[in-house]
């Protein structure tokens, strides 16, 4: 199949899959001398995998790495899904820490509504006494 048909299957644009040869997660196959290249099957199912693991989070670095032990044994696959959890739950306790600092402010805010400058604004210029960590 053509880039463009190639591209539709795999619900990306022409220009991703570009993308993904010149980055080595696809192959660019060889163009004949007059005409356009064809793509195997398998381009799209690697497309497909792409997609999927981005779905999970994955960077293209880290699917490069996932594509690179595709066929090694599950330990080795296993070992990179942990670390991406890891990576998650780090992100996730970060997020909690900073919503639980917005909460705060935002009832500080409500405690002081009457004042000229929201006190958000003056914990935000004075960034020593304000912490979202």
């Amino acid at each position: 199949m053509r880039i463009r048909e190639l591209a539709k299957a795999a619900g990306v644009n022409v220009e991703t899959v570009r993308y993904y040869q010149r980055r080595g997660l696809i192959d660019t196959p060889p163009k004949p001398l007059h005409g356009y290249r064809c793509y195997a099957p398998e381009t799209l199912q690697r497309l497909r995998f792409i997609r999927q693991a981005q779905q999970f989070g994955f960077t293209l670095k880290e699917i490069e790495a996932l594509l690179a032990i595709s066929d090694a044994p599950c330990g080795e696959v296993r070992a990179q899904i942990e670390a991406k959890l890891e990576k998650v739950r780090a992100r996730m306790a970060a997020l909690q820490r900073l919503e639980a600092a917005l909460v705060q402010q935002l009832d500080h805010c409500r405690q002081q509504s009457n004042q000229a400058r929201c006190p958000l604004i003056e914990a935000l210029l004075h960034t020593d006494e304000f912490s979202a960590n």
